[in-house]
């Protein structure tokens, strides 16, 4: 579910502009308050918030594409719910 996806796909837009500096510092900004935000929220490692960010980002991808709408094998893993624990084994140490 998306609270917004005209946000969503702005936000995928502004990725894709980055390759001009003004846009690019600007998306910087944001993605940088954003990994605060949740590093500060959640108290996580690092490691841990950029594994959080990345599953994210793929669930970001999914919704553009609408991959609710489709039944094939990779859009359903897409959609596959993330069971608590996941992240465990993932540490700094193990990410070394």
């Amino acid at each position: 579910m998306l609270a917004d996806r005209t946000l969503l796909l702005l936000q995928l837009q502004g990725f894709a502009a980055c390759g001009d500096p003004e846009v690019r510092d600007a998306v910087r900004a944001s993605f940088g308050q954003m990994w605060e935000m949740v590093a500060k929220t959640t108290g996580l490692d690092p490691v841990t918030v950029k594994a959080f960010l990345a599953f994210g980002m793929l669930l970001n991808n999914g919704a553009a594409l609408g991959v609710a709408e489709l039944d094939k094998p990779w859009a359903k893993g897409v959609r596959t719910r993330i069971r608590p624990g996941l992240f465990d084994h993932i540490t700094t140490e193990t990410n070394r």
